[in-house]
């Protein structure tokens, strides 16, 4: 008999003995997280438009880029981050992870005393440890199929190897936007 695991269990590399579960990838899964992310894709649809060629111009003319255009293209970066890492990833984070096994959390309570309980992806976003919510990013990329290994051969015109691993040409990884949504697995 052949059993399906709808889920996957990770081993933290950043915390040993922890272990979080994220959800297996599918056709339907990735259509939620999809419709999940639709409003915010939307907001970043047009951030995008002009992003793309003023980021293109950058790589084009290096040292002779416009400091007015630099500026504006900090601007588009900046807002996109924004966006991806405090709306996307989220309810890529929300709707993927399944629970965070073998570690507790102790954060202030409302009266001031400590209170330690059982992490969850709240207590860890808002409490840490960052280095284990980046870990639970991460792996919710590979298994969405973005990972720039994974990445490479994706055929969307919308969601190239270049632009999820932040290397449109030869532009440095961090000058680039990456966000979360799903390859359709």
């Amino acid at each position: 008999m052949v059993t399906h695991l709808s889920t996957k269990t990770v081993e933290s590399r950043a915390f040993p003995g922890v272990r979080f579960v994220i959800k297996r990838m599918t056709k339907r899964r990735a259509d939620a997280l999809d419709d999940a992310q639709a409003p915010f894709r939307e907001r970043l649809g047009p951030l995008y438009e002009e992003f793309g060629p003023l980021d293109n111009e950058r790589l084009e003319l290096k040292e002779a880029f416009p400091a007015d255009k630099l500026k504006r293209w900090a601007e588009l970066l900046g807002q996109i981050a924004k966006i991806d890492q405090n709306e996307m990833a989220p309810v890529a984070a929300r709707f993927c992870l399944v629970r965070i096994e073998d570690l507790e959390i102790t954060y202030p309570g409302a009266d001031g005393g400590d209170v330690t309980a059982p992490a969850t992806l709240e207590l860890i976003r808002e409490n840490g440890p960052d280095k284990l919510y980046q870990e639970i990013l991460h792996e919710i990329k590979r298994e969405c199929g973005l990972l720039p290994k994974e990445a490479e051969n994706l055929d969307s015109p919308s969601t190239s190897a270049a632009a999820v691993d932040g290397k449109p040409d030869s532009a440095d990884p961090a000058a680039t936007p990456e966000t979360i949504t799903p390859s359709a697995a």
